[in-house]
């Protein structure tokens, strides 16, 4: 019986980051077979082909070639992003000098779509990534007050904890599928791997076709929309199919209205304030709140502010006294940070007696942990933290931008 491996469209793969060094190489007539696929047209197979290749010898002319399909395909913003991380972590290739060329005809406003120069080496030994954050993609419409009134006050979810994943029983397009809740996917998705049935090849072939970032590269998804139901929440929201083993998610596209609790048996959400509904009435406190205000009971709880963008949460962090920005996402599964392998120069982590890369102090808010793991995973731009690394009930309050986590 086939083992499910749950990641997500935010899922830190560290895993199979840890294992690309036992990867075989790829020939270099992989390369020449996926560049013929791209001077025939078919930027989607090529890309796919690209991707793959990107964890090869063949990384870094393999991620310049994706870079050119995405652009061959209209997708400007994750081409440049492709680009603009070749420039930065692997100036003097001549990758790098053409990446600049088209970065600069895309800051003018012209084309960077075209052949891929010929001369370009087959097979250079260096590391790829994208520096493209996860989940850029367009957020949900805003709620209009009758549809935000429709959603039901609070909702009781039981979570299992699987390989460190939060899971929890949905019913998709009226099927029942185990997905991972997950505060760090912009949107919600489903493996078509592990449910070929969700999608009809109708709707599948209407789909429009996206990049979206994943830890190990941009691939291409189907962007599509769901019916989604978890106990008493039904949502329809905009939903991504992929061809990845392990990746179906709940993300912040379905309950990003809610503040949310997390313990040990449940996701607890409860309705967040309608956007702008209370900024009048808390211009103009009354004199018994103020005083229910001051009566109010300390709590031996820290707060621990956050930020989104594009609906993804963000924290600050101190690694080793250096500050930097973290994504708190509940799909990140291991005990420690999860950052790109350039993180580990820059935040002066080292090496304990088993090979582990260490952390000697990790400080977010008031929570100070030491001799944490890293684990690499080359597609990230800011470091990812999950909540095992807490190991503590936490509450999100989406009102007040804070994480409240029980000592």
């Amino acid at each position: 019986m086939r083992t499910r491996r749950v990641a997500s469209v935010s899922l830190c793969l560290w895993l199979a980051a840890a294992l690309l060094a036992f990867l075989p190489v790829i020939a270099a007539d992989s390369l020449s077979s996926a560049i013929s696929q791209y001077e025939k047209k078919d930027y989607v197979g090529a890309a796919i082909a690209f991707r793959k290749l990107s964890q090869s010898a063949d990384r870094i002319t393999a991620t310049y070639y994706l870079a050119l399909c995405y652009q061959q395909m209209r997708q400007d913003a994750p081409a440049a992003d492709l680009f603009r991380y070749i420039c930065k972590y692997y100036p003097g290739t001549p990758e790098a000098k053409h990446a600049a060329d088209y970065l600069k005809q895309l800051s003018t406003g012209g084309s960077a779509a075209g052949s891929a120069n010929s001369s370009a080496p087959a097979a250079l030994n260096v590391a790829t990534g994208n520096a493209q954050r996860k989940g850029d993609q367009d957020s949900e419409p805003v709620l209009t007050r009758a549809e935000w009134e429709a959603l039901p006050a609070r909702v009781r979810i039981p979570i299992a904890r699987e390989h460190g994943h939060l899971m929890v029983n949905a019913k998709i397009n009226g099927k029942f599928c185990k997905v991972a809740f997950d505060t760090g996917a912009t949107i919600s998705g489903i493996s078509l791997f592990d449910y070929p049935d969700i999608l009809s090849q109708d709707e599948l072939d209407k789909a429009k076709t996206v990049p979206v970032s994943r830890p190990h590269g941009v691939v291409p998804v189907k962007d599509c929309v769901a019916t989604i139901t978890l106990q008493d929440l039904t949502r329809k929201v905009r939903f991504l199919a992929l061809n990845e083993e392990g990746v179906s998610v709940i993300g912040q596209n379905f309950f990003k209205d809610y503040n949310y609790e997390i313990d040990d048996f449940y996701v607890r959400l409860t309705k967040a304030p309608f956007p702008g509904a209370e900024a009048a009435a808390s211009a103009k406190p009354t004199a018994s709140a103020a005083q229910g205000a001051a009566r109010a009971p300390k709590t031996d709880k820290y707060s621990v502010p956050f930020e989104t963008s594009h609906d993804v949460m963000f924290i600050n962090i101190e690694i080793n006294g250096i500050k930097t920005k973290a994504c708190f996402d509940t799909g990140c599964a291991p005990d420690g940070i999860v950052c790109h392998p350039s993180y580990f120069d820059k935040m002066k982590l080292h090496l304990d007696n088993d090979g582990n890369a260490i952390a000697d102090r990790l400080v977010i808010g008031h929570i100070i942990k030491t001799n944490v793991k890293a684990y690499p995973a080359a597609g990230l731009e800011y470091p990812l933290l999950g909540p095992k690394i807490f190991g503590r009930p936490f509450k999100v309050d989406q009102k007040e931008k804070v994480i409240r986590f029980d000592w």
